[in-house]
C-alpha cells in the first residue's frame, strides 16, 4: 500500500474545500426531501393534504437547488477559469559569474540581471545555473498588485570587471585615477506588450539572451521572444530607472530611521511604506541624514540585487537636492562591503534622474561626479557629467586633461582637443606635454585628419623621445593607411624597445603584427598576433586582426 505523504494530505485539503461545498449541499438537499417524504406517509388522514403540499413544494424546491447547484459546481470545476492577474516567463542565457579576476587570463567577472522595472508588481523568481561559468535561467513570475497590466517594462542590467594591472592604464595624470579594474556597468529596460502578443493567462513568456558575438564582456547583447519555434527581436529603449520606482516610493524621504531600516529591507513594498510613513526625514532641509541610512544607502547602491539598486535609487530621486550632500560623501567614502563601482553607476544614474525632474546638481558637484566616473573608465557618463559642470568648477590644469581624456573615450574629438590644448598651456614635464601631443594626435586620426594627427604624434616624439605611445600609435596609423611600412615596422620595434608593460607591449605586438600581415609576412604576423591576443584575451580589434591574418595565411598556403 502506498504511503500517505503531506502532497497527498494537501490535495484532499484543496479537493474537500474546493467541491465540498456543492457535495454538502446536495446531502442537505436529499435530506430534507427524505424527512418530507417520511413526514407525508406517517401523517394522519386530517393532515394527509396539509403534508403532501409540503411535500410538493420541497420536492419541487429541493430538486431546483440541486440542479442549479450541480450546473455551478460543473462550470466552477471544468468551465470557468480563474482570471487572477499573475505572468509567468522565463530568461534563457544570462550570466552570473562574480569571480573577481586577478590577472589578465582570469575570466571577467560579469553579471547580467533582468527585473521589473515597475514596483507595481511582485516578483518572484528562481535561478537554474548550467555549469560553473555562471549561465543561468531565470525563471519569474509577476503577480500585479492591482487589476490586470497590458504591458510590462523590464529593466536590464549588464555588470563587469576586467583586470587592469595600474601600470597597464593610461594614467589621468593624478595617481589616485588609476584603477585596478577596468569595470562598467549598463542598464536599458523593454517592454512586452502583452496585448499586441495576445497574451493569456497560464501561459509562458520565453525570452532568450544573445551575447554579442564580437565582445560579449563589453557589450550588451540581443533579446528575443520566442513564440511558436521563431524568434521575435525585442528592442532596447532609453532606460529611466529611477522613475519606474518613484510612484512607489514617493514621500519615502520623509520616514524616521527605524522605519526607514524596515522599508529598505521590504525591498519596495508598497503597502507596507504607506503604512511607515512618518514626519521624522531622513534628509532634512540642508541635506543631513543619520549615519546609519547613509551606510544602508550605500551598500544598497551597491547590491548586486537589481532590485535593490532600483529602490534605493528612488530615495535619492524623491528626495531630490537634500540628497546632493549624501552623493557628495559617498564619492569621498572609503567604506567597504559593497561594490563602489555599482554605487557609483546608481549614484549617477539618480542624479541624472534628478536633473530631468528639473533639479540640476551643482556644477563642483557634476564636475566630482564626472572625475570619479572617468577614473572608473565610465567615460561616456563622465563627459555627461563635464558638459553640466561647465568650466567653472576646473581649478587646476589636471581637470582639464581628465576631461579632455572623458571627451575623447567618449567620441567627443573637438572637445576633447580644446582641453588637451589647453592643458598643455601649463604642462612642466616632457612626458605630460608628450602624453598631451599624443592624444590629440589620436584624437585628429578619429577625425579623419590624418596629417594633423602625424605631426602630433612627431610632435610628442621630440617632447620626449623615451615615450612609446607616440611609436606605436603613428606606426598602427601608417599600417591602417598601408603608407610607409618600412618605416612603420621601425617605430613599432621602437615603441616595444621602450615598453616593458606586459598588457601594454600585448597592443604593441597587436601593431607590429597587422604591419607585417600588410607586408605580405602572413607566418610571422600570426606568431605575434597570436601572442598579443593570448596576453590579452578580451580585446575585440587584436581578435579581428589574428583571425584576419590566420585566414588569409591559409590560403596563401594553399595557393
Amino acid at each position: 500500500m502506498k504511503d500517505v505523504t503531506l502532497n497527498d494530505i494537501q490535495r484532499l485539503t484543496e479537493l474537500i474545500a474546493a467541491h465540498g461545498v456543492y457535495a454538502l449541499t446536495v446531502i442537505v438537499i436529499f435530506y430534507l426531501q427524505f424527512w418530507a417524504k417520511k413526514n407525508l406517509d406517517t401523517a394522519s388522514r386530517v393532515d394527509h393534504d396539509y403534508f403532501r403540499k409540503c411535500h410538493a413544494s420541497t420536492w419541487i424546491a429541493t430538486w431546483v437547488m440541486m440542479v442549479t447547484s450541480t450546473l455551478v459546481w460543473i462550470y466552477a470545476t471544468f468551465v470557468y477559469k480563474a482570471s487572477t492577474p499573475f505572468l509567468h516567463g522565463s530568461v534563457m542565457g544570462l550570466v552570473d559569474q562574480r569571480v573577481m579576476p586577478s590577472k589578465a587570463e582570469d575570466p571577467a567577472e560579469l553579471s547580467e540581471q533582468i527585473s521589473p522595472a515597475s514596483r507595481e508588481v511582485q516578483l518572484y523568481e528562481s535561478k537554474q545555473l548550467h555549469d560553473s561559468s555562471g549561465t543561468y535561467d531565470l525563471d519569474w513570475l509577476l503577480i500585479p498588485r492591482e487589476g490586470a497590466p497590458t504591458t510590462i517594462v523590464f529593466s536590464f542590467q549588464h555588470h563587469y570587471k576586467l583586470w587592469k594591472p595600474q601600470n597597464a592604464l593610461i594614467p589621468l595624470v593624478s595617481d589616485n585615477a588609476r584603477p585596478m579594474f577596468e569595470s562598467k556597468t549598463e542598464q536599458r529596460t523593454f517592454t512586452i506588450d502583452l496585448q499586441a502578443l495576445h497574451y493569456r493567462l497560464n501561459t509562458s513568456l520565453q525570452i532568450a539572451y544573445e551575447r554579442d558575438g564580437a565582445d560579449p564582456v563589453r557589450n550588451i547583447g540581443k533579446l528575443y521572444l520566442r513564440r511558436e519555434g521563431a524568434k521575435v527581436p525585442i528592442n532596447w529603449e532609453e532606460n529611466n530607472p529611477a522613475a519606474s520606482g518613484r510612484a512607489v516610493l514617493v514621500g519615502v524621504e520623509s520616514l524616521n530611521w527605524p522605519t526607514f531600516v524596515a522599508t529598505l529591507h521590504a525591498a519596495g513594498d508598497a503597502t507596507q511604506q504607506s503604512k511607515q510613513l512618518q514626519q521624522t526625514p531622513v534628509f532634512d532641509a540642508t541635506g543631513n541624514y543619520d549615519s546609519r541610512a547613509g551606510r544602508l544607502l550605500r551598500e544598497r547602491l551597491g547590491s548586486a540585487d537589481l532590485r535593490t539598486q532600483l529602490s534605493a535609487c528612488a530615495v535619492l530621486v524623491a528626495a531630490r537636492q537634500r540628497s546632493f550632500k549624501f552623493v557628495r560623501d559617498s564619492l569621498s567614502s572609503n567604506e567597504q562591503g559593497y561594490d563602489r563601482e555599482l554605487l557609483m553607476t546608481n549614484l549617477a544614474r539618480s542624479l541624472d534622474e534628478i536633473d530631468r525632474d528639473g533639479t540640476p546638481a551643482p556644477a563642483d558637484l557634476n564636475a566630482q561626479m564626472a572625475t570619479v566616473l572617468a577614473s572608473s573608465q565610465d567615460f561616456d557618463a563622465a563627459a555627461r557629467f563635464f558638459d553640466r559642470a561647465g568650466d567653472a568648477p576646473l581649478t587646476s590644469p589636471e581637470l582639464y586633461f581628465t576631461r579632455g581624456f572623458a571627451y575623447s573615450r567618449a567620441g567627443q574629438y573637438e572637445k576633447a582637443i580644446k582641453d588637451f590644448d589647453r592643458y598643455l598651456t601649463s604642462a612642466k614635464s616632457a612626458f605630460s606635454q608628450a602624453l598631451a601631443q599624443t592624444f590629440i594626435g589620436w584624437c585628429y586620426k578619429k577625425l579623419n585628419k590624418i596629417d594633423t594627427a602625424i605631426e602630433r604624434y612627431k610632435a610628442s616624439m621630440t617632447v620626449d623621445p623615451t615615450f612609446a605611445m607616440p611609436y606605436n600609435n603613428l606606426a598602427y596609423l601608417y599600417a591602417e593607411q598601408r603608407r610607409n611600412l618600412p618605416e612603420a615596422l621601425k617605430l613599432a620595434n621602437r615603441a616595444l624597445e621602450l615598453n616593458r608593460d606586459a598588457e601594454e607591449r600585448a597592443n604593441y605586438k597587436d601593431t607590429k603584427g597587422w604591419i607585417l600581415y600588410q607586408m605580405g609576412r602572413y607566418p610571422e604576423a600570426v606568431t605575434l598576433l597570436k601572442e598579443a591576443a593570448a596576453a590579452a584575451p578580451y580585446e575585440a580589434e587584436i581578435r579581428r586582426h589574428l583571425e584576419q591574418a590566420q585566414q588569409t595565411a591559409a590560403k596563401a598556403t594553399k595557393s
